[in-house]
């Protein structure tokens, strides 16, 4: 998703300038945009003072039980090159299953996170910061889109109760973005910042991985599943289908097929 396409064909100038050289291979995932080149990955970068806010970030963390692909500089100094940052590559496999590690793995990294200051968040009007200042009632829906989209989210708005945004930080896409390894601690990638709490995030887990990754139902109960996380879950799940519908605001089908995923969710916490 999102509107930023790039030419995955990288100039040679670009891998020098991050000091990175050999074999180029496109890589799945990072929307078909991630080039492998030697022991570097490459993505292209919209928002460049967003993603250097998050590089600094990434390279407080102690890294306590797990690892990073970290964030490389160009020979300028910059995250950012002509458009393009590079991290280290990490060796790992994404898994599915796994769901407590996984877990286990969010709750260390947002441990750290959160013993982090960080300075303001630069801002970002990208389908998912937007999603998530909806889901938080901080922004209204827009008038645009489908009549059904708009009722079907606004139905799980009824079943909110108080809950306060945290003002931190979170990896909001955690689900698919860890790999494992026989001997390596678990690689945490592609980080996805959005204010929150280890709650939010957790939720977000639990909803992908039952939506997307066919996690069994009963996953919720790695969760405390008292009010509290049911408030969470509620909102992990309307950001995901309040995406689908920013991203394709007069596709109903496309919007029903992903709201059918978050469904069995949807009917133990509303």
């Amino acid at each position: 998703m999102g509107k930023f396409m790039a030419d995955v064909t990288l100039d040679p100038k670009i891998a020098s300038a991050f000091q990175c050289a050999g074999k180029r291979q496109l890589l799945a995932g990072g929307e078909g945009h991630s080039l492998r080149v030697g022991q570097c990955v490459f993505k292209p970068i919209e928002n460049v003072e967003r993603y250097s806010w998050s590089c600094d970030l990434l390279l407080k963390l102690s890294r306590r039980g797990f690892r990073i692909s970290e964030p490389r500089r160009a020979i300028d100094g910059s995250f950012v090159y002509h458009g393009w940052a590079a991290s280290n590559f990490e060796p790992g496999e994404h898994v599915t299953g796994r769901w407590h590690e996984k877990l286990n793995i969010t709750r260390m990294f947002h441990s750290e996170l959160n013993d982090i200051a960080f300075s303001p968040m630069p801002p970002s009007n990208d389908v998912w910061s937007l999603a998530h200042e909806i889901t938080w009632q901080l922004t209204p829906l827009p008038p645009a889109l489908h009549l059904k989209m708009t009722t079907m989210i606004e139905e799980i708005f009824t079943h909110y109760q108080p809950l306060s945004r945290y003002p931190g930080i979170i990896h909001s896409d955690i689900c698919g973005n860890v790999l494992f390894h026989e001997e390596l601690d678990p690689c945490v990638i592609d980080f996805s910042p959005a204010f929150g709490s280890v709650e939010y995030a957790e939720a977000i887990l639990v909803a992908d991985a039952i939506a997307w990754q066919n996690a069994p139902l009963d996953i919720v109960n790695l969760l405390p599943f008292n009010e509290h996380y049911r408030q969470y879950l509620l909102r992990a799940i309307n950001f995901r289908i309040i995406v689908a519908a920013l991203y394709k605001p007069k596709n109903i089908e496309w919007f029903l097929r992903e709201y059918a995923g978050f469904q069995p969710v949807i009917s133990i916490v509303s």
